[in-house]
């Protein structure tokens, strides 16, 4: 798999370890390696992507109870973030296309054991939110930093059932080395090159190279390395 190093003009491959292009032989996710952007974390992804599709004085939709690095971000960028009710199955539909219609930019969701409930987001439930979104042209951004220790949900992302524009977000940090602040941001076709400027703008380039060596080489259980190769190959294979 061609990995993909940001934050500069271009891009740079960065080359994984034997064992790594032996496991991704076959992925669907390599074919769009040049969409998928590096971070200095999950938080800096996020900056990022609400820098590049959010202006000042937008609304942000997100969960009634959110992660509270969203609100420090709406107010160092100036959006408005709205919270929408949930029940046991995560965002109601109904709440959605509500505030939708109120013309929202986009909403920030975090489908797979939400911060602060736990909730996870069937599969079902995530079609009808990805659908209203498509109808209302309102991106989606997707936060998965707990995806990984979702063993027991076989729920594709939120992203990958997404027709309209949709942003993924994953990190290293929760899960495997929390000092590693290394984060991924899958993001749709055509928009590398304006993330990219905001990645340069915020922090020139994410991690140094040893740091990026180190993840890539990273000897995962089996079980870990098909965990991560199965999210990420899910929302690659949606465009």
């Amino acid at each position: 798999m061609r990995a993909v190093i940001s934050g500069m003009a271009c891009a740079y491959p960065l080359r994984p370890s034997r064992r790594t292009r032996r496991s991704n032989r076959g992925s669907t996710a390599s074919a769009r390696a040049t969409r998928v952007l590096l971070t200095a974390g999950a938080q800096h992804a996020m900056e990022v992507t609400f820098a590049t599709i959010a202006r000042r004085g937008d609304l942000v939709l997100t969960e009634e109870l959110t992660y509270s690095g969203m609100k420090a971000l709406s107010n160092h960028l100036g959006f408005h973030v709205r919270g929408l009710p949930m029940d046991a199955d995560g965002l109601r539909p109904d709440a959605v296309e509500d505030a939708c219609r109120a013309g929202a930019s986009a909403l920030y969701t975090m489908p797979t054991l939400q911060n602060p409930t736990g909730t996870i987001m069937c599969e079902g439930r995530r079609r009808e939110v990805a659908a209203i979104a498509a109808r209302h042209d309102v991106a989606i951004v997707e936060d998965d930093r707990y995806g990984f220790y979702a063993t027991n949900s076989d729920v594709p992302p939120l992203a990958s059932m997404a027709s309209g524009p949709s942003y993924f977000i994953s990190r290293v940090s929760k899960s495997l080395v929390p000092g590693v602040r290394i984060g991924y941001l899958l993001v749709p076709a055509g928009m590398g090159a304006r993330v990219n400027a905001a990645i340069f703008a915020s922090t020139v380039m994410a991690s140094p190279h040893l740091r990026r060596r180190q993840v890539t080489d990273w000897r995962f259980s089996p079980d870990e390395g098909a965990r991560l190769r199965v999210r990420a190959s899910r929302v690659g294979a949606a465009e």
